[in-house]
C-alpha cells in the first residue's frame, strides 16, 4: 500500500492537489488539497469519520458518491468555499454521510466545516478569533454519545480526563498554539507545530507520535501556490512503530502552476 499525493492537471475545471493517502482510501475522502483558484479542502472535520456511523438524520441509504470523488469535483469545479458547499449540497454522498464531506476554505477568508447537511460550523462558534480547527471527533456536544464527556474546545471524548482520547488532546493543542499565538502563525511556525509532538502516546500533541499524511497549504487566488507535504511523521524525533509512522522527518515543497504545466520543484523543506 503506498502513499500518494495527486497533483492533477485537468483539460477542464482548476488544477490542483490532492493528498488521499492512499489510492485505496481515497473513497474515504483524503487529506488536504487546494487549487490554483486559492480554496482549499483540509481534512474531514471530526464528527463521524468514515468508519462510524453518520450522525446526521440524512442517513437513508447505502449508495452514492464516494467521500473521496465529491472531493475531487470540488477542488476541480469549484473556485471559492461557496462553490464547494453548493457542489457537496447537489451531490448525494455514499451512506448520507453529508458530515464527511469536511473542512473548506477560501483565500477570501470563508471557510466551513460541515456536520450535516443543513448545520456548518464557522470560526467563531467556539471562541475562535480567525481559525478553525478539528479532528477525528466532533466538537459538537450534541453529538456526544452516551458513554462520552465534552470537553471544552476539545470536544466530545472518554470521561476519564487523564485520557481523553488522541482526538481531544490534538485538538486542545491545536487550540492552544492558534489560540495564544494568534497574529503570529505563518509558515515557519506552523511547521514548528507538526514538527514536535508529545511523547505520551495517549494524550499526543497534534504532531503525536502516530500522527501522518499532514499537509500546509499556502493557496494562492490564480497564482502559484505553495504546499508542503509530509506523507509520513514530519518530527524529527518521531518513533518508526506502527504503519503510519516511519519518519521522513521533513516536509516537501510542491508548487501548484496556476497554467497547466508539471510542477515547478520537488525541494525538501
Amino acid at each position: 500500500m503506498f502513499d500518494v499525493t495527486i497533483v492533477a492537471f485537468p483539460e477542464t475545471g482548476n488544477n490542483y492537489i490532492y493528498m488521499p493517502y492512499r489510492v485505496s482510501l481515497i473513497a474515504a475522502g483524503g487529506l488536504p488539497g487546494m487549487n490554483n483558484k486559492g480554496l482549499a479542502y483540509v481534512h474531514h472535520g471530526g464528527g463521524s469519520p468514515w468508519w462510524r456511523t453518520s450522525t446526521c438524520k440524512e442517513n437513508k441509504w447505502g449508495y452514492g458518491t464516494p467521500a473521496g470523488f465529491i472531493h475531487l469535483h470540488g477542488l476541480r469545479f469549484a473556485d471559492n468555499a461557496k462553490e464547494a458547499q453548493d457542489i457537496i449540497l447537489a451531490s448525494k454522498p455514499k451512506d448520507g454521510v453529508y458530515d464527511q464531506m469536511g473542512f473548506w476554505a477560501d483565500v477570501q477568508g470563508n471557510a466551513f466545516i460541515m456536520r450535516c447537511k443543513n448545520l456548518f460550523r464557522k470560526a467563531g462558534d467556539f471562541g475562535e478569533q480567525d481559525f478553525l480547527h478539528a479532528t477525528n471527533n466532533s466538537l459538537l456536544r450534541q453529538f456526544c454519545r452516551e458513554n462520552e464527556d465534552y470537553y471544552e474546545h476539545g470536544g466530545c471524548g472518554n470521561p476519564d480526563a487523564e485520557k481523553p482520547g488522541s482526538a481531544v488532546s490534538r485538538n486542545l493543542s491545536i487550540w492552544d498554539m492558534l489560540h495564544n499565538y494568534h497574529g503570529h502563525v505563518d509558515l515557519e511556525f506552523s511547521k514548528m507545530m507538526w514538527r514536535h509532538h508529545s511523547e505520551n502516546p495517549e494524550n499526543p500533541t497534534m504532531s503525536g507520535p502516530h500522527i501522518s499524511f499532514i499537509g500546509i497549504m499556502l493557496p494562492n487566488d490564480g497564482n502559484e501556490g505553495l504546499y508542503y507535504v509530509a506523507t509520513r511523521c514530519p518530527s524529527k524525533t518521531c518513533g518508526t512503530s506502527g504503519s503510519n509512522n516511519v519518519p521522513v522527518h521533513s516536509f516537501y515543497q510542491l508548487k501548484l502552476a496556476a497554467k497547466r504545466k508539471w510542477m515547478r520543484s520537488f525541494n525538501r523543506r
